[in-house]
């Protein structure tokens, strides 16, 4: 469970740092989800920061043709710099050391 949780974990920093910007990823969350407290019309910081590690736990439980998908569009956006191909790869490796059979294509 732990390893998972801290995939979950990695994932969302690859996400922050090369798929989506905060603000973006903010603005899909809130237009779907709604705050727990009735006086608030927008999700607080820390319902956004949980719903997006249940929303990234469950693609890799049941979704995790998703997370490939995400992965290979950065690709196609031209991250040319070796940075990203070097964090691109680290972050395949860690899946497929919980999810042997992740591969996305290069």
């Amino acid at each position: 469970m732990k390893k998972l949780k801290q995939l979950v974990e990695d994932f969302i920093e690859y996400t922050r740092t090369w798929s989506i910007s905060e603000t973006e990823w903010y603005s899909n969350v809130d237009c779907v989800r709604k705050s727990d407290y009735v006086s608030n019309k927008h999700i607080t910081n820390e319902e956004f920061e949980r719903t997006i590690r249940e929303e990234i736990l469950y693609c890799f439980i049941y979704n995790i043709g998703s997370i490939k998908n995400q992965m290979e569009n950065d690709l196609c956006y031209g991250y040319e710099s070796e940075r990203f191909n070097k964090e691109s790869i680290e972050m395949e490796r860690k899946i497929q050391k919980i999810f042997k059979d992740f591969k996305i294509e290069r």
